[in-house]
């Protein structure tokens, strides 16, 4: 059972569906459902004057239309599955702590901002500040996974405690900034300051082109790295392939990486894996 929202299109103020969550709306009439309150621009209005609704209430969301001003889709939410046919605007899965997300297209900045469990996943590109967290905040996301097939801008990682964020192809500047702990994985290139405050966590740069790292890490080991080849084992469970040619190279897991630690600034006990040309 699924229920689905499709947006009218007939507005291009702002949304905000943080809240519109299947846990809630799972055992709710559809006229309880047309009346939920959304935010549009700076006011509330009833989710029917925006969204056509159709399907049968259940566990499973699914959201259709132009939604690239729609934001907070997820926010909250703990339990069932959410799908959303193309991009989203901002804050996708804020503060999630246990459902699934997939989007269709590309995500704007916040996705994933402070979750707590779960997984979101994006076939397109991602914003900045994936896996952030609310400014004033000491720390990002705490938990659960964010793969992107696409790109990502700045500031993935941002002081993240715990959880997975792939990119698979390019990431901008900042990646892994003031990290806590968790992963952060980039199969593309990546912009300037990788690392920059981490204290603890590991950041695995998996580009071709080799990326100039602060002075503020030092040159651990060289090794292959036993961890990688259950997380990429993972990352193949649930579909996110991330070698493209893996007849004519030697797989990720097979590889040796140079491992350097720090920042040396602050706690250096995070890790960067580079692989070796």
């Amino acid at each position: 059972m699924s229920l689905e929202l499709t947006h009218l299109g007939e507005t291009s103020l702002p949304i905000d569906l943080d809240g519109v969550l299947p846990e809630l709306l799972c055992e709710s009439t559809f006229a309880e459902i047309e009346k939920t309150p959304i935010r549009l621009g700076n006011r509330s209005v009833a989710l029917a004057e925006l969204f056509r609704l159709s399907g049968k209430p259940g566990m499973r969301l699914e959201l259709s239309g132009d939604l690239t001003n729609v934001h907070g889709i997820g926010g909250g939410v703990s339990a069932g599955e959410i799908h959303v046919r193309g991009g989203v605007g901002g804050l996708a899965g804020q503060g999630m702590s246990g459902v699934k997300l997939h989007i269709g297209g590309n995500a704007d900045d916040g996705l994933g901002r402070q979750m707590a469990g779960g997984q979101i996943c994006v076939s397109g590109n991602a914003g900045d500040r994936v896996g952030g967290c609310l400014p004033g905040n000491d720390r990002g996301m705490t938990g659960g996974e964010i793969l992107i097939e696409g790109n990502a801008g700045d500031d993935p990682g941002e002081k993240m405690r715990r959880g997975l964020i792939v990119v698979g192809k390019n990431a901008g500047d900042n990646v892994g900034v003031n990290m806590l702990a968790g992963t952060v994985l980039v199969f593309g290139e990546v912009g300037k300051n990788a690392g920059v405050g981490m204290r603890r966590g590991t950041i695995g740069l998996f580009g071709e082109k080799r990326p100039k790292l602060l002075p503020s890490f030092a040159q651990g080991c060289r090794y292959r790295p036993t961890f990688l080849s259950f997380l990429l084992n993972r990352l193949e469970q649930v579909g996110f392939d991330v070698i493209e040619n893996e007849d004519d190279l030697p797989t990720l897991a097979q590889r040796e990486y140079d491992l350097l630690h720090g920042d040396m600034l602050e706690l250096g006990r995070g890790e960067i894996l580079l692989p070796v040309v």
